[in-house]
């Protein structure tokens, strides 16, 4: 089991376990009480919950919705994902149980994205390469919506190297991409390059260019589903020239961007 959505609506009464795994739920419009081994967690509209659980989960949801979404994930299919986010792993270790209260447009894109792969699965349930995009999507909004909630509270103590790299991380964020070099959030961070590249590597494993690259690949995606030409995206996420987008894309993703949107 890779991933899989399931929709609720009306009444609710679900028990399963699972074994290695994410969970979300999010609640659209409705409340839902869940029931995670031992913990309970009632959830109201635009509250998402976020379980990691790297043993046996007992899942029991009950309650009356209108609309409210789970999707369960393997560990291994989304730690392609969770790696962009350190903060997340970071956090992991003290709680493994996250309520989080979306604003309005979080919750709605995250409606549709978890609404758009739960349809997916109804026409065609097998495993699709394209539905990777949205659901990645979905995870990401989660994870920055976890990120503002939990920041600055949580690391209000932490040390000075962790501070760094958790302002590096929003201003990776805010940037959406746009700004491709390191030197721009050392600047931005008033510290040195090196300085900057080493603590991120000391703290998440990953050179500053990782988080780039993957920000400015996942921005470029989401523009992939709007009907901006190939010279707009390319303009808009930095680049001089729709070669040089596409060269960049091609080199990180195996396929040209025109070969990307046909499979979407």
């Amino acid at each position: 089991m890779d991933f899989f959505i399931i929709q609720f609506q009306g009444d609710v009464a679900f028990t399963k376990q699972y074994n290695n795994c994410y969970l979300l739920c999010l609640v659209h419009a409705g409340q839902l009480t869940v029931h995670i081994n031992k913990d309970l967690q009632i959830l109201k509209r635009g509250q998402c919950l976020l379980v990691e659980t790297p043993h046996f989960l007992t899942l029991n949801i009950h309650g009356h919705v209108q609309l409210a979404y789970v999707a369960v994930s393997s560990l291994d299919y989304i730690k392609r994902f969770l790696i962009s986010f350190p903060l997340l792993f970071l956090y992991s270790t003290k709680k493994r149980l996250v309520v989080i209260s979306l604003d309005k447009q979080q919750e709605h894109l995250m409606v549709g994205l978890l609404g758009y792969l739960w349809y997916r699965r109804q026409r065609i349930p097998s495993i699709l390469k394209m539905d990777e995009e949205p659901f990645s999507m979905a995870w990401q909004l989660l994870f920055f919506a976890l990120y503002e909630n939990l920041t600055p509270k949580p690391y209000a103590n932490a040390s000075r190297q962790t501070q760094l790299f958790l302002a590096f991380l929003m201003e990776v964020k805010e940037s959406k991409g746009k700004a491709h070099r390191i030197r721009y959030y050392a600047a931005k961070l008033c510290i040195s390059t090196n300085y900057l590249s080493k603590v991120v590597k000391q703290i998440s494993g990953q050179p500053p260019r990782y988080f780039i690259v993957h920000t400015i690949l996942l921005e470029s995606k989401k523009l992939f589903y709007t009907h901006k030409s190939l010279k707009e995206i390319a303009a808009n996420m930095g680049f001089s020239s729709v070669h040089h987008f596409s060269a960049f894309f091609a080199k990180y993703t195996g396929m040209s961007p025109s070969a990307f949107m046909k499979r979407m």
